[in-house]
């Protein structure tokens, strides 16, 4: 059963609000992307509805979703501009806003039609400002709920031919639940709201108490098997050059410019799927000793400890009494990415973790953590994006195919797997 997840975005450009009903300059509007965290999905652009035209004037939109929790990201107006008042940074997978006007092509990246945004391979320049989005929840047999109300506030500069936005404050959250149910009132009467507002990705609800040790519980979701993923084809410019009415022979360049970059893209796809297939037999082998792995006796004591060396401990549940919230946590992801030379291999490990209450199932924190190499400079919109991933700042080293594939690789993986649990243990204990 699906409900209506309700939110109200307002945008102001030098004090003038941007309506949502307004075709305009598409650069002057925000985009949203939305991904279903519990199947670790895509973040996809999504064009929220309205009840009618007096509502979507005044910021109000809804999207109809299944239960689940969902991670959302709203990008400030000026992705599309050149030079860029937002921008995707490669290295950290992470979109985020320039906070001050550079008149210069690309602010050091380059336009990526997959994304249509510029990216920024190396280090970002001192200006930017991650957008780390946040995360939501739908309840089962949740009728209406109310998310909050998100501000966006900029300003524009001069362009060479026009104004473009000079930069955008951050996106903030609010909470007006008393205007919510005034909206639904007069759109959907017979149906309750609840609200539950939008969370910034990494931080729990206000109230949200860490469970005992006696109320963990470790879920072991999707791992069956272990996968060897080789990068393939990257981001990265492919020289077509704006025609805006310009004569029939940029046109042609561009046609060519197009299809190189789409063979070179295909032939770099087609060269990964090979060294996959090669590595096959040897991944099958590792897979079978993945259902023999207990990951929660890993994990447990790994981040008891952790707290310990925090001067911390999990309370236990003779000490609290009966337990009010749960940690949930389990590991959606486990592979063998390509990293460093292309014949080496490192373990990709990615733990996610849920804070809910014990009586209704409301979630209170919601994060995943990820022990990875350098992530490959590839589109973040596809299923298990980075975007949602907070990456530990230890790598895990890469090894070459021939030690995973050696008679020790079970073993291998067994220890790299305990490792990266370690280091994710380091880092949920002060989060908690």
């Amino acid at each position: 059963m699906q409900a209506v997840a309700l939110f109200r975005l307002a945008t102001t450009i030098d004090g003038k609000a941007v309506s949502p009903l307004d075709p305009g300059d598409s650069n002057n509007a925000v985009r949203i992307y939305l991904a279903s965290l519990g199947d670790m999905g895509a973040p996809m652009r999504v064009t929220p509805a309205s009840f009618s035209q007096s509502t979507a004037a005044d910021g109000w939109h809804y999207l109809l979703l299944s239960p689940g929790v969902y991670y959302l990201l709203v990008l400030p107006p000026g992705v599309e501009q050149n030079p860029p008042a937002v921008a995707y940074h490669a290295a950290s997978a992470r979109y985020g806003r320039l906070t001050q006007y550079t008149f210069v092509q690309g602010r050091g990246g380059f336009w990526a039609p997959e994304l249509m945004a510029f990216v920024l391979r190396d280090m970002p320049p001192p200006d930017f400002r991650e957008l780390p989005g946040f995360w939501f929840q739908v309840p089962e047999n949740g009728q209406v709920v109310y998310l909050g109300s998100l501000s966006v506030t900029c300003r524009s500069g001069r362009g060479v031919f026009g104004n473009l936005i000079d930069s955008c404050g951050d996106v903030e959250p609010m909470d007006d639940p008393q205007s919510a149910n005034q909206v639904i009132a007069v759109s959907l009467p017979d149906l309750a709201v609840e609200s539950l507002p939008l969370v910034p990705y990494g931080r729990s609800r206000p109230g949200t108490r860490v469970p005992e040790s006696g109320a963990m519980h470790f879920v072991a979701r999707g791992l069956g098997k272990i996968e060897a993923v080789f990068t393939g084809a990257e981001l990265a410019p492919w020289g077509v050059i704006p025609s805006a009415g310009q004569p029939r022979p940029i046109s042609v360049y561009n046609l060519l410019a197009i299809g190189a970059g789409l063979a070179t893209r295909a032939g770099a796809a087609a060269q990964a799927e090979g060294r996959r297939a090669e590595v096959q037999p040897c991944i099958d082998r590792l897979s079978a000793s993945v259902g023999t792995i207990d990951f929660a006796s890993r994990f447990t004591p790994a981040l008891e400890q952790a707290a310990r060396a925090r001067g911390k401990r999990f309370p236990d549940a003779a000490e609290s009494g009966r337990a009010s919230h749960r940690l949930i946590t389990s590991v959606p992801l486990l592979r063998l990415r390509e990293s460093g030379q292309s014949d080496s291999l490192a373990l990709e490990l990615a733990l996610e973790l849920r804070i809910e209450t014990v009586d209704d199932g409301i979630v209170r924190y919601y994060r995943v953590w990820s022990s990875a190499p350098q992530p490959p400079i590839q589109s973040p919109h596809a299923p298990r994006s980075p975007l949602y991933a907070q990456f530990v700042p230890e790598r895990p080293a890469p090894r070459a195919v021939a030690e995973w594939c050696s008679a020790d690789g079970a073993a291998l993986l067994e220890r790299e797997i305990s490792a990266a649990l370690s280091r994710i243990a380091a880092q949920v204990a002060p989060d908690l």
